[in-house]
């Protein structure tokens, strides 16, 4: 991607001062639009991501699809909510989002003084763009995540029943599929937190 003027023939007095003058603004719309998103690389206990950030700014950023994404709706897969239940704050869309008849996977929410904005995302935005129309937030959904405690483990237990580790959906040994101990460090008697501060060693 460059930026370029065009030069034209006639009116060069004209033209002179006009290339002087937009410099600046080309410069800036440049490094705009060349600047790389950061992608969000820690998440909340609730399944949510941090915010998706442009050069350290993170109030003016909007999501998109993907890098090749030049549209406003991630090619149609997003939801929008205006002024309307959903979009009083950024955490009422969070909670839009999770209680959606489909599964969203991000929000982009905007608010001024006209208009608030929630947008609810059909698939997990890969890209953000930073704008300066008004003050923007992208953030993403784990879908599949767990509550996790203060030191990162989850319960995976259902409505805070009892469970059992399995290596996969089609395991039903208890053993691991005969794998004995392997790979495994078995400490008795140990309490849960105790197990937990061998598993972080």
């Amino acid at each position: 991607v460059g930026c370029r003027h065009q030069r034209q023939a006639r009116r060069p007095v004209v033209l002179a001062i006009s290339s002087n003058m937009w410099a600046p603004i080309s410069v800036m719309w440049c490094s705009l639009a060349l600047a790389t998103p950061t992608a969000p690389s820690r998440w909340q206990t609730d399944g949510w991501s941090d915010y998706w950030s442009v050069n350290g700014t993170m109030d003016y950023i909007a999501c998109r699809l993907n890098s090749s994404d030049s549209t406003v709706d991630g090619f149609g897969s997003t939801e929008v909510i205006v002024n309307a239940p959903g979009s009083e704050s950024e955490a009422h869309c969070r909670e839009a989002c999770e209680s959606a008849a489909f599964t969203c996977l991000g929000i982009e929410y905007k608010s001024t003084a006209s208009e608030r904005k929630c947008e609810l995302w059909a698939e997990a935005p890969q890209w953000a763009k930073q704008v300066s129309s008004a003050p923007h937030v992208c953030r993403i959904r784990r879908i599949h995540h767990y509550r996790r405690d203060a030191r990162g483990f989850a319960d995976l237990a259902a409505d805070g029943g009892e469970a059992a580790c399995r290596l996969n959906i089609d395991d039903e040994t208890v053993n691991a599929y005969n794998t004995l101990y392997q790979n495994r460090t078995i400490l008795q008697p140990v309490t849960l937190e105790g197990c937990k501060t061998s598993c972080e060693s």
